[in-house]
């Protein structure tokens, strides 16, 4: 009987506990998440280790220049060995999609070609 009474705690003990935010991105002690303000992400996270802009095909003319309709952002953040790159897309200055790369590397034994 006592370990039944553990399994009925241990469920109800796990029923409780919130379920982590898979498209969230911590930072210290702030979660990132979709929908946060580019200005957020740097005050909470700092410099991203790579800026890639992203240019929509579309094109648009406007008084004889050509822009492109929608210029998306990733921002990639190297964690280091022990932790997946995290990629921040954003789409008009908010975050848009928040995934994983490979593992990062140690930026200190990287040399400059």
């Amino acid at each position: 009987m006592r370990k039944r009474s553990l399994v009925v705690i241990a469920v109800l003990a796990l029923s409780v506990v919130p379920a982590a935010d898979a498209s969230g991105f911590r930072c210290g002690t702030s979660l990132i998440t979709n929908g946060d303000l580019k200005a957020r992400v740097l005050a909470e996270c700092g410099e991203p280790t790579w800026v890639e802009r992203i240019y929509d095909a579309v094109i648009v003319e406007r008084g004889g220049i050509f822009w492109p309709l929608a210029v998306d952002e990733e921002w990639i953040y190297n964690l280091g060995p022990q932790e997946f790159v995290r990629i921040l897309r954003f789409r008009d200055g908010r975050v848009v999609d928040i995934g994983h790369g490979d593992y990062g590397w140690n930026q200190s034994n990287r040399t400059a070609r």
